[in-house]
Parts: C-alpha cells; structure tokens; sequence
C-alpha cells in the first residue's frame, strides 16, 4: 500500500483519492518532466475556461476566508459578483455554446 506522509501523519493514497486531496499521482521522472506534466494537466483544466470568472471566483473565495465565512457577507458579495457578471453577457453566450454543444461543460 502507498503511503504519503503528511505532518508526521502517514495518509493512505486511497484516502487520499477518496477525500479529493488529489486528483492523479504522476510518474517519477526528471524535474522538467514533472513540471511539464503538471503544467499540461493545469492547462487541460482549465482549458474553456473564462480567466476573468475563474480569478472573480479565486477572489470571492479568498473574501469569505477572510471573514470567517460569515454566510451573509459571502452570499451578498456573490450575489452582487454574479449580476455583473449577467450584465456583461458572457453567462449567455456561454450558454448558448453549451446548448448548441458547440463547447462541453466542466461539470
């Protein structure tokens, strides 16, 4: 059994796996192997992607750590966040690429 040590606390990979700690386990090879890997799986993720909503989504996140989660500041923030993102009208185009299936959803 693979083991990954954590803190001094050893972690089965399949606990690992099972908690969505991590997602794959690359083979060893060089460094500039594994930073090529890792890059091209990065890039494959977030391949469709609109940068500025996943930046907009990195920072409404960042925001409710900040606040110790105070539920109604973040749902309030997002709330705001998303009507202007509505306003900008890329939400429908996106949508209607999906529909069209001219682009496949991340989810």
């Amino acid at each position: 059994m693979r083991v990954l040590q954590v803190r001094n606390q050893r972690l089965s990979l399949h606990f690992c796996f099972s908690s969505f700690a991590y997602s794959e386990i690359f083979p060893e090879s060089s460094v500039e192997e594994f930073h090529k890997s890792v890059k091209q799986r990065v890039v494959a993720e977030l391949d469709g992607l609109v940068p500025e909503a996943v930046l907009k989504t990195k920072e409404l996140l960042r925001l409710g750590l900040k606040e110790k989660n105070d539920m109604d500041s973040v749902l309030l923030r997002e709330g705001y966040a998303q009507a202007e993102r509505f306003v900008t009208g890329i939400p429908a185009e996106r949508f209607t690429k999906i529909a069209l299936r001219e682009i496949r959803h991340k989810l």
